[in-house]
């Protein structure tokens, strides 16, 4: 997820302040958070908006699949957004 998110541009706090089933994105200027959250809500992708960053909470029993679909999300969303 790390590197995946971070081919995008999206940014994530130092890895001493994440684990491995939390972690907050800071999104690009131009994509809204709470955008983003309606359109991974709408594909059925649960996260939350804290302040400007989404935390996304990977967890046991997600699959390499699911991982994919986020990331395919998030591209989109920010190609749409650019």
């Amino acid at each position: 997820i790390v590197e995946s998110v971070t081919q995008l541009g999206i940014e994530l706090e130092e890895e001493e302040f994440r684990s491995p089933h939390l972690m907050g994105l800071s999104l690009p200027g131009a994509l809204d958070p709470m955008a983003l959250m309606q359109t991974l809500k709408e594909r059925k992708i649960i996260v939350s908006v804290r302040g400007s960053n989404v935390r996304l909470s990977p967890h046991l029993y997600n699959t390499e699949e699911d991982i994919n679909y986020l990331m395919e999300t998030l591209e989109g969303a920010l190609r749409e957004h650019a």
